[in-house]
């Protein structure tokens, strides 16, 4: 029960959502938003928003739907909050079915228990963060492959709603969840099953190859030996996986945007070195505690998983705290979408934003002294 909320928050997504599928383009001034029903020519002129200077606004022309566009560049849908809401709440019962039944079984015989119901149900709600993480650990040793693509599906559809949050789509109504749909799905099918059996490749032959290069039968704890077969780990797991992860992951998101063969490939030229040296940057010092004996074998995905949020809110964060810097603030936030990791979207999309407010800066600059 506690493992089919990850289902329903992967596959639920799927949905079609009227308004949604669209593409942005590089850089502007011109941007085309290729939707799912017709195509929406955007004029976009980013920089600081200036009553003196009437060209830094948007100007569009939207043959929309009836969609409402209050939100510059993003079209709006009245499905998007049903859809999330419903999501929630089975992801929350399917979580705290089982507790809320052995409360309300509390409170039900009460009179004939000696203790009150109510300070044993805050005991059953105190152990709740562990009994949920037990549970997640049995299932993950029970079934490891399912459970760990359901974590991973669940992790990258979060992970994207926050970069999409950072590019702009900060309503419900305006978020594309076909697009979170398609991490969320990627997640699944790659991220999960690929992560369980590159650990169980590094827990296993790996392990068992360093023992015996080093001549040693078994791994010591807070030994040179067990520190070096840690950074032996992280380096292949942030050179060749990193690598062919990033690869595969790119060519999926393409396929299940339905892109162009000529821009899937064009798209894996752009991301691939960008992607590889932002991996650089968090994952070494994570997988310092991931690919140790502090983390069980079964919940190292899902403490992988967890980071990567953290790490997607992290450069989420700091990207908007660059651009507060630049101290200019973009009127509508129309971006390629790069069709990588939610964290590598990001850094990929501040770049792009501040290339864009620098390039109209320096505009505004030799237009004046002109």
């Amino acid at each position: 029960m506690r493992t089919a909320c990850a289902v329903l928050l992967a596959a639920g997504l799927a949905l079609p959502v009227r308004g949604f599928g669209m593409q942005a383009s590089r850089l502007p001034p011109r941007a085309t938003l290729t939707t799912t029903s017709r195509t929406k020519s955007i004029e976009v002129v980013r920089g600081p928003r200036d009553a003196s200077t009437t060209k830094q606004v948007q100007r569009a022309s939207l043959l929309s739907d009836g969609d409402d566009t209050s939100v510059p560049g993003y079209p709006r849908s009245k499905y998007n909050a049903p859809i999330i809401g419903g999501l929630l709440a089975a992801a929350v019962t399917a979580l705290l079915f089982r507790d809320v039944l052995a409360i309300l079984a509390l409170y039900q015989y009460d009179s004939m228990m000696e203790a009150d119901w109510l300070p044993e149900s805050l005991k059953l709600l105190a152990r709740l963060p562990a009994d949920l993480l037990a549970d997640y650990g049995a299932a993950a040793n029970a079934r490891p492959v399912v459970v760990k693509a359901c974590t991973s599906g669940v992790a990258y559809l979060v992970g994207d709603v926050v970069a999409q949050a950072y590019e702009g789509r900060r309503e419900i109504a305006v978020l594309d969840l076909q697009r979170a749909a398609r991490n969320s799905i990627s997640g699944f099918l790659l991220h999960g099953p690929i992560l369980h059996y590159w650990i169980e490749f590094l827990e296993g032959p790996v392990t068992l190859a360093f023992c015996a290069a080093v001549g040693i039968t078994e791994i010591v704890p807070k030994t040179p030996a067990e520190f070096s077969l840690i950074f032996s780990k992280i380096f292949l797991d942030q050179t060749i996986f990193a690598l062919g992860f990033n690869t595969i992951y790119s060519i999926a998101l393409s396929v299940l945007a339905a892109r162009k063969a000529e821009e899937i490939v064009n798209n894996v030229k752009e991301t691939l070195v960008p992607s590889l040296f932002s991996s650089w940057r968090f994952w070494p010092l994570v997988h310092l505690v991931s690919y140790s004996p502090l983390v069980p074998v079964e919940l190292k995905l899902l403490w992988i998983d967890v980071c990567e949020i953290f790490w997607v809110a992290i450069l989420s964060f700091i990207a908007n705290d660059e651009k507060k810097t630049v101290g200019s603030e973009p009127t509508v936030s129309v971006i390629k979408e790069f069709d990588v990791q939610p964290a590598i979207e990001i850094v990929l999309a501040s770049r792009v934003e501040l290339l864009c407010t620098l390039n109209q800066t320096v505009n505004d600059v030799l237009r004046r002294s002109s």
